[in-house]
């Protein structure tokens, strides 16, 4: 019903590249403003979606918003960042609902990452390489979310089109007082330096978090101290 009745609305979180002291991509993220609860956040929803395979509708719904709104981001040199689940690297017919919709808007993708996590890629290596690499050839950027929390095999990461690595917020919100935490953003960051990948840490939570990552200048940062996420119009003010 909450999609039937258009009640799902996009809110972006903007990320801050320390290189450049810029704002040049953010995430889409999701919230349902149910007519009588108010804005709902994706924490209750999202897992009876994924349960029901409802998750799929709410892709394409995410997606279809997106490419409504992406020229205005285009004029501005903005990337989008859209979450997938593990269900739609399952889903050959992603790929055909993704081709009508590069058909209609052929330069947008290069407007647009597509996050996907270690554990969904992981789920059916060889499928979910094979649609990845078909999202790539539309020049799809792919980003790999919560990285280092998977067991995926580096052997197979490699073979992904992988655009960007997203440290995964536990090592960022332990890491000015545990030192493995560090170590372990030293480590994906050296990775997406060997790889010439993007690197973007999520869960700048607060001073000391923005203050250890000042370390890694290519850095792209993400969280609740630098920007929280805001609907539509507000992030079309930070663009003007």
């Amino acid at each position: 019903k909450a999609i039937t009745d258009n009640e799902f609305c996009l809110f972006f979180q903007p990320k801050l590249n320390l290189r450049t002291n810029s704002i040049n991509q953010a995430e889409v993220l999701l919230r349902w403003n149910h007519p009588v609860h108010g804005l709902i956040a994706p924490g209750a929803f999202i897992e009876l979606a994924e349960q029901t395979g409802m998750i799929r509708d709410i892709t394409r719904l995410v997606l279809k918003q997106t490419y409504a709104i992406i020229t205005l981001c285009a004029n501005q040199n903005i990337r989008l960042s859209v979450n997938l689940s593990a269900m739609d690297l399952e889903d050959f017919s992603l790929i055909d609902f993704m081709q009508t919709l590069h058909k209609q808007q052929p330069d947008a993708s290069r407007h647009i990452v597509l996050e996907i996590t270690e554990s969904a890629a992981m789920r059916d290596p060889e499928q979910a390489l094979d649609i990845l690499n078909q999202l790539a050839a539309m020049h799809f950027q792919i980003a790999v979310d919560d990285f280092g929390t998977g067991y995926s095999s580096l052997t197979y990461l490699k073979q992904l089109p992988i655009h960007e690595l997203k440290i995964d917020r536990s090592f960022v919100l332990e890491a000015p007082t545990d030192n493995n935490d560090k170590l372990i953003i030293d480590m994906i960051v050296s990775l997406g330096r060997l790889f010439q990948l993007e690197v973007v840490a999520e869960g700048v939570e607060n001073q000391s978090h923005f203050d250890l990552l000042q370390e890694y200048p290519e850095v792209i940062l993400q969280g609740y101290h630098l920007h929280r996420p805001e609907p539509l119009e507000s992030w079309l003010e930070k663009l003007n």
